[in-house]
Parts: structure tokens; C-alpha cells; sequence
């Protein structure tokens, strides 16, 4: 037998079912750029991610509640399409006691006193709300994870406004807006 070529380059083995033989070297040039772009597209993953943009619900955030805001006042909701055609028209009770949620931070209970179209089915939700400031969060089945629905909005003295969309672990794309107001207080 002969002498075994010697190679000076890095090389990938190539694996047969019952031997290995070496394959042609990789040539460093390629090598090197195959890293250096590799890099690239780490850092313009990393750049591209993330943002100086400040959230509407971030800057709801650092607002003071409304003092329209209180529990277990009667609230009225409705909530648009794209279109603007009424989807779901509902009256709630924001409730003070805790919520089951999949979510983190302190969710309260929604009592839904009437609504149309009813919500019906096995995957019917229950409600719970997150109010942080002058941000509103609804999530129509918060107790289900991965397949919320949320309406997330500011209250101002007049109400409250904002838009609604599906949650999942995918995102979800808005859907419409929704508004409310108290209809008695307590």
C-alpha cells in the first residue's frame, strides 16, 4: 500500500455504511467567509430586533387611572371589524378578586353580565383583565393557554379604546377596535 496523502487543510470525513473515507479539503477561503457571513447574519438578527420604539401601551403604562375606573361598575363594550361592523357587544364587571390566567402579573376576574352573539362551545374561555396605569388588557379566555383573545386599550375620563387581536405562541394580527363605558357606577 501506499503512502497516505497528508493534507495541511481541514477536511470532513464522508461516512459509507461500512467505511469512511476522507473527502476533498474545504478550502480555507471559503471557510473564512462562510464565518464571517454566518456573523452577519447574527448581528443584523440581533439589530433587527431590537427597537428604540416606545409602544402605545408602555406609554399608557406611566399614566395614572383614570378615576373613571373602578370595580364592579357596569361597563359596556362593543367591539369593531376591520370594517368597522359590529363583531360582539358585551356588559362587564371588573372584579377585584383574582384570575386563573397563563399570563403573568396580577389578573383580576371578569363577571360578563350579558352579551351577543353569546360565546359558546368548549373552548369558551373565561374573562380576566390587567390594568397597569392607564393600560387596559382584556383577555376574553385567559384561563386557555396559547389561544387568548385580547383587547388592549387606553382609559381615558370618557372610557376606554383600543384594539383587539388573537394571542398565540405565533403573535396574532389586529383585528379591529373596541370600545367602552361605564354605564353606572357603585
Amino acid at each position: 500500500m501506499g503512502k497516505a496523502k497528508k493534507y495541511n487543510k481541514p477536511f470532513k470525513f464522508v461516512r459509507f455504511a461500512h467505511r469512511t473515507r476522507q473527502a476533498a479539503p474545504l478550502n480555507l477561503d471559503v471557510m473564512c467567509y462562510m464565518k464571517s457571513l454566518l456573523f452577519s447574519i447574527i448581528a443584523l438578527l440581533f439589530i433587527g430586533c431590537s427597537s428604540n420604539k416606545t409602544y402605545p401601551y408602555e406609554e399608557w403604562a406611566s399614566l395614572k387611572t383614570p378615576e373613571i375606573f373602578s370595580t364592579n361598575a357596569l361597563w359596556s363594550f362593543v367591539i369593531l371589524g376591520k370594517d368597522g361592523d359590529i363583531r360582539q357587544r358585551f356588559s362587564l364587571k371588573f372584579a377585584d378578586s383574582s384570575a386563573e390566567t397563563c399570563s403573568s402579573g396580577e389578573w383580576k376576574r371578569i363577571d360578563i353580565v350579558s352579551e351577543f352573539p353569546v360565546r359558546h362551545g368548549s373552548f369558551e374561555g373565561k374573562p380576566a383583565y390587567y390594568l397597569n396605569g392607564a393600560a387596559l388588557i382584556i383577555d376574553l379566555s385567559a384561563n386557555l393557554c396559547d389561544a387568548g383573545y385580547e383587547l388592549k386599550g387606553q382609559i381615558k375620563e370618557s372610557g376606554v379604546s383600543g384594539e383587539h387581536y388573537p394571542v398565540s405562541m405565533f403573535g396574532g394580527e389586529v383585528q379591529g377596535k373596541f370600545y367602552g363605558v361605564p354605564v353606572e357606577g357603585t
